[in-house]
C-alpha cells in the first residue's frame, strides 16, 4: 500500500522550477490516473507498464505535470532548482496542469512554464506610492491595483494604502476558524499555530496569482518588520472568486 504524505503543496512566497529539458522527464504516452483522496492533489499517474512518475516530470496526454517524491500530483506554486513554476491548483480537468505561454499584470509566464515576476521599480525615491511601477510594463502599481479592486481613489502612502477597500479581509489567526483548518490541513502536513489571513474577492476575469504577488509585496515592503519571525507565505482558493493568503511564521516557539 503506497504510503500517504501530507506536505506543502502551494506556496507563495514569489518561488518554482525544474530544467524540464535538460532533465529527460519521462513523457507518458499511455496509462490511466488514480485518486487516493480526500486531498485534492492525491492524484497519481499509473502508465501501461504498471509503473508511475515520482519526483519529476511527466507529459501527459501533451500537458506537463510534476509529481513529487511520492508519486503524488504537485500543485501550486512550486519552485524546482531555483526556477518557478505554476501547476494548476484549482479543481477540474486542468489540476496540476503547468501553466505556458501567459501574460498577466504581476508577472508573465514563459513558453517553458518558467515564471517571471515583474521588478517594482521606484521613479522618485522620495515620493509616495505613485512613483512605485512594474519594470517590465511600466505600469504603476497603483493602477494596477485598482484594476484588481485593491485601491481606492486616495490610497495612504507606502504599500498599507493597496488594501484598505472591503475587496480585503484582515483577520489575524489562531482562532481555529473552520475554512482556515481546511486550507492549512490541505497546504501543510503540520500547520502553523501563529498565522494571519488576508482574503480576497477575486474580480471576473482576473488571475489570483496576481492578489498573492501584491500580498507578497504587502508582507515583505510593507515595514511590518516581520522578517524577525522568518514570515513565509501561501494561499490558496477558498471558492470560485476567493481567495485566501495565510501570512504565517513556520519558526515560530
Amino acid at each position: 500500500m503506497r504510503k500517504k504524505v501530507r506536505k506543502i503543496k502551494s506556496l507563495l512566497g514569489f518561488a518554482l522550477s525544474l530544467g524540464i529539458l535538460m532533465n529527460a522527464p519521462l513523457n507518458a504516452f499511455a496509462g490511466v490516473w488514480k485518486f487516493d483522496g480526500p486531498r485534492i492533489w492525491e492524484w497519481w499517474y499509473v502508465n501501461d507498464d504498471g509503473s508511475y512518475p515520482r519526483d519529476t516530470w511527466s507529459k501527459i496526454d501533451g500537458k506537463w505535470y510534476h509529481f513529487d517524491f511520492e508519486g503524488y500530483l504537485d500543485i501550486g506554486y512550486r519552485e524546482f532548482d531555483g526556477k518557478n513554476y505554476l501547476l494548476d491548483e484549482r479543481p477540474g480537468s486542468t489540476l496540476g496542469q503547468m501553466r505556458e505561454n501567459e501574460i498577466h499584470r504581476t508577472y508573465r509566464v514563459g513558453s517553458d512554464g518558467e515564471v517571471h515576476n515583474y521588478e517594482i521599480m521606484f521613479r522618485h525615491p522620495e515620493a509616495d506610492n505613485e512613483s512605485y511601477y512594474f519594470k517590465e510594463t511600466g505600469a504603476s502599481l497603483v493602477d494596477v491595483a485598482k484594476g484588481l479592486g485593491l485601491c481606492g481613489s486616495n490610497p495612504a502612502r507606502g504599500y498599507e494604502g493597496l488594501f484598505e477597500l472591503a475587496n480585503l479581509e484582515y483577520r489575524a489567526g489562531f482562532d481555529n476558524r473552520a475554512e482556515d483548518i481546511e486550507l492549512l490541513n490541505k497546504i501543510f502536513s503540520n500547520p502553523p499555530t501563529h498565522y494571519e489571513t488576508l482574503t480576497f474577492n477575486v474580480k471576473e476575469g482576473e488571475d489570483f496569482y496576481d492578489y498573492l504577488n501584491f500580498a507578497k509585496i504587502y508582507v515583505s515592503d510593507c515595514g511590518r518588520n516581520m522578517d524577525y519571525y522568518y514570515t513565509d507565505v501561501t494561499g490558496g482558493y477558498i471558492g470560485q472568486n476567493r481567495l485566501k493568503v495565510i501570512v504565517y511564521w513556520p519558526n515560530w516557539k
